[in-house]
């Protein structure tokens, strides 16, 4: 039995996810969607997008939009978490 369906479908899974949590750290620095985009270079539709793909993965949404900006819900304070937890990780075992 060939795995070509399920390597194929891997990527596809892959960088939509890597897409999603580099949208969801760009909102996390600059507390504005539209500064977000901004800085990916990508159009604010395109990064909500992005967030709203990865809420839907998680259950849950990561954000609390309101007139002043954005802020971390309790799911997006433990998404942001392990991010930060990984990312040391990652460099750690490298260096």
């Amino acid at each position: 039995m060939s795995n070509s369906g399920v390597t194929g479908l891997q990527l596809k899974i892959i960088p939509a996810s890597s897409w999603s949590l580099d949208a969801f750290r760009a909102v996390v620095t600059h507390r504005s969607f539209t500064n977000a985009a901004a800085s990916l270079r990508i159009t604010q539709p395109a990064l909500s997008t992005r967030i709203r793909l990865l809420e839907e993965l998680l259950g849950r949404p990561v954000f609390t939009r309101g007139r002043r900006g954005v802020t971390l819900t309790a799911v997006g304070d433990r998404l942001l978490e392990y991010i930060k937890f990984f990312s040391c990780s990652w460099v750690t075992q490298i260096f």
